[in-house]
């Protein structure tokens, strides 16, 4: 008996790996998923139906405009021939309802009449109560003549609309011979179901959780605006969305965002575990102690709120009496500088600028200031790392360097005045990720850790992908420390036998940095029952 098959007879399609996927909102503990086409009735791709069974063909064409399909062929004629596909939840979840547009066909069978103790050929909509003739709720449930249900070829008929309010704890689309001794049609195919769109309610009653906050907010006394770490996790829909309050106060918030948007497409739509760095602008609260509380929610409007957390903001320092400028004579010289707008590193010559004055002569002799900041900061002041002082042509050499920075030069000498140049330095960013070399046994912690070079500084936003269903999709976002490093550790929960899955990192492209999308080699993770 095959995955599929076993999953829909018991009514219960458990959670793996590949079940990490989108969701979206309708009432509080409950949102809806989407498949094959959107709210609008635009194709969408179909993610949250599940293929499967022991015999025929199944076909995705959702995202051309076409249907969910399952088939069985007259060659498929054994007893236990199944084709179909399966809705997939998280655990704990339930189904509160569901619109289905769908249409179904079965071809004669032969002898006819059948002898009383067989049935035919079946195909449609179980509410996973088994496959059987008395399986499907909706569809050709046992038609030994033929049969037509809805109106094939026509997504969008009033017809082909199927639905129920009830609590259940799956839906499938399958074909069977629903004959123990097997069965045999007049023609081919035997039978067909295609889901043209569908609309899942799916009732998550698990609120998400939060960790342990972090970040400078609550290292001591502190003045302006200052980072808290939230962590947050949750096990049905994921954490759409992290709040930070102060003295019951909203004064920060992120969103998921990515596939973490309304309309859903599949019932894990969020990270099941991210880390977000929220800013608190501390110059709009009052000198002294304050409490900080963090919110996660799901997409389906659990919330919960973290244990609370004092900071305390410090005094602002008194004002120093007015000072009486004193006129300043005219600065006698204006210096222009020259640098190339970007280098790639690592660098085939030093790189030099030229300085001149405002007359075009060269500027001789004159020290220069260089300072130095990452990538994606673009308030930062920088750190000094060198004075240089330009030769008798005006020329200069700036230092090495093997990380990507911004270099800004400055004019240093009284009396001498320029606006500030400056050159990006940009390396060749690298993605280096570690897993367990060991199999990891189910329900234990996974830790994967990661390097990022070539970036120069910390807050490089790093997504951890998985291998789900076929494709890549992002499970958990982490940032890098000041060294470059990033670790993310997993929980596998839902691991029945022998699996390996598989790992990478992505660090996307941003407006604030200058690399392109950048990809770690895929590591493989084993895991036992």
């Amino acid at each position: 008996m095959t995955v599929l098959r076993r999953l829909l007879l018991a009514g219960l399609l458990p959670l793996t790996l590949a079940a990490l996927v989108p969701a979206a909102d309708a009432d509080a503990g409950t949102f809806t998923v989407w498949s094959c086409r959107g709210p609008e009735g635009a194709p969408a791709p179909t993610v949250a139906w599940q293929a499967g069974g022991t015999a025929g063909t199944t076909a995705d064409d959702c995202a051309a405009g076409g249907a969910l399909r399952a088939t069985l062929g007259q060659a498929d004629a054994d007893g236990d021939a199944i084709s179909g596909f399966g809705f997939v939840l998280p655990p704990g979840a339930t189904i509160a309802g569901y619109r289905a547009w769908m249409a179904a066909t079965v071809a004669p069978t032969t002898p006819t009449p059948l002898p009383a103790d067989q049935s035919s050929y079946a195909a449609g909509l179980s509410e996973t109560d088994g496959l059987g003739v008395h399986g499907f709720r909706t569809g050709c449930l046992a038609a030994p003549a033929g049969c037509t249900w809805g109106v094939p070829g026509a997504p969008d008929d009033p017809a082909n609309l199927t639905q129920d309010g009830t609590t259940l704890r799956g839906l499938a689309i399958a074909v069977r011979c629903a004959t123990p001794a097997g069965c045999s049609a007049t023609q081919d195919p035997a039978g067909t179901v295609d889901l043209y769109r569908s609309a899942v309610d799916v009732r998550d009653d698990e609120a998400p959780t939060v960790g342990v906050l972090g970040g400078p907010l609550l290292d001591g006394p502190v003045t302006g605006r200052q980072v808290v770490a939230v962590p947050a996790s949750d096990v049905g829909g994921g954490v759409a969305r992290v709040e930070a309050r102060v003295d019951g106060r909203l004064v920060a918030a992120a969103d998921s965002g990515g596939a973490c948007v309304p309309p859903y497409a599949a019932a894990a739509p969020c990270p099941l575990a991210t880390e977000r760095s929220l800013v608190v602008d501390t110059a709009a609260l009052a000198p002294g102690p304050h409490q900080l509380v963090a919110r996660a929610i799901d997409p389906a409007g659990n919330a919960t709120d973290g244990a609370p957390t004092s900071f305390v903001v410090a005094a602002p320092v008194p004002n120093p009496p007015p000072v009486v400028p004193t006129p300043t004579p005219e600065p006698a010289r204006r210096v222009v500088l020259r640098l190339p707008e970007r280098i790639t590193l690592p660098e085939r010559s030093r790189t030099r600028g030229v300085a001149r004055w405002a007359d075009g002569t060269p500027a001789a002799g004159v020290t220069l200031e260089v300072r130095a900041r990452p990538f994606g900061d673009p308030v930062a002041r920088g750190t000094r790392v060198a004075r240089v002082r330009t030769s008798s042509s005006g020329r200069f050499t700036l230092p090495r360097t093997r990380e990507s920075r911004i270099l800004r030069v400055t004019p240093a000498d009284d009396g001498v005045t320029g606006a500030a140049e400056e050159t990006e330095l940009v390396a060749r960013l690298g993605l280096r990720l570690t897993v367990p070399s060991r199999a990891v046994r189910n329900g234990r912690v996974a830790t994967f850790r990661g390097r990022v070079t070539g970036a120069g500084g910390a807050g490089i936003p790093v997504d951890v992908q998985a291998i789900v269903r076929g494709r890549w999709s992002t499970v958990g976002t982490v940032e890098t420390t000041s060294r470059g490093t990033v670790v993310w550790k997993y929980r596998f929960t839902n691991t029945r036998r022998r699996a390996e899955y598989r790992f990478r990192l992505v660090a996307a492209a941003s407006r604030q940095r200058p690399w392109r999308r950048t990809v770690s080699a895929r590591r493989i993770v084993r895991v036992l029952p």
